[in-house]
């Protein structure tokens, strides 16, 4: 009985500790995805580019979990001569609740930090623009939703007790057409950038 109670004394007082260096916050961000093309071919890089707002609830340091929703654009023009055109573009909008685990590795304090985030995201899709469908985007599907998952490596900044600033870089899922034409133009996203900024509360 003795030894439990010291163990639990023992908890009580790490958990403690570790509160008073981590702090839950509301987060205001931005996101951009896209991927490299081939320099060969006449093609714009695919795009995402979108705002979030989320609540980070810090679980016990050095874990968190933000749940949040993010909208945004993504795009892709393209321009190949057999298609005896110059311009083929296609945009639309998507909107993305999601959930965030995040794991920090304070560097000696935790004004900064390292940190390890996964993110689970169910996108909505709407497409609002397709020119030449007819001559290029016809054997492409565009999904109305899909799960989309990132991982990625960031550094967050104390500015104070109560602002900070993120900056991480991921790998995306994201791809928001489905199918192939036998041409290999890509509409996937995998490399993906958020900068947030904090207020913690």
């Amino acid at each position: 009985m003795k030894v439990i109670k010291i163990l639990l004394s023992i908890i009580l007082f790490i958990a403690v500790q570790q509160a008073q260096g981590q702090s839950s916050s509301l987060n205001v961000g931005i996101n951009y995805m896209t991927r490299l093309q081939s320099a060969k071919a006449n093609i714009r890089m695919p795009e995402y580019i979108g705002a979030s707002v989320g609540y980070e609830l810090s679980i016990i340091q050095p874990f968190s979990v933000e749940f949040g929703m993010a909208v945004g654009q993504y795009s892709q023009t393209v321009g190949y001569e057999e298609y005896q055109h110059t311009r083929c573009a296609l945009r639309g909008f998507a909107f993305s609740p999601y959930v965030a685990p995040t794991f920090y590795l304070p560097l000696g304090n935790w004004e900064n930090t390292l940190l390890l985030r996964n993110e689970l995201a169910y996108s909505f899709q709407k497409l609002t623009k397709n020119d030449n469908k007819d001559e290029m985007f016809d054997t492409f599907k565009c999904p109305k939703s899909q799960l989309v998952y990132q991982v990625g490596i960031g550094y967050r900044h104390m500015f104070s007790e109560n602002v900070s600033m993120t900056a991480v870089v991921n790998y995306s899922t994201f791809n928001f057409l489905r199918g192939s034409d036998g041409k290999d133009f890509k509409t996937s996203t995998p490399f993906s950038v958020i900068i947030k900024l904090g207020w913690h509360i």
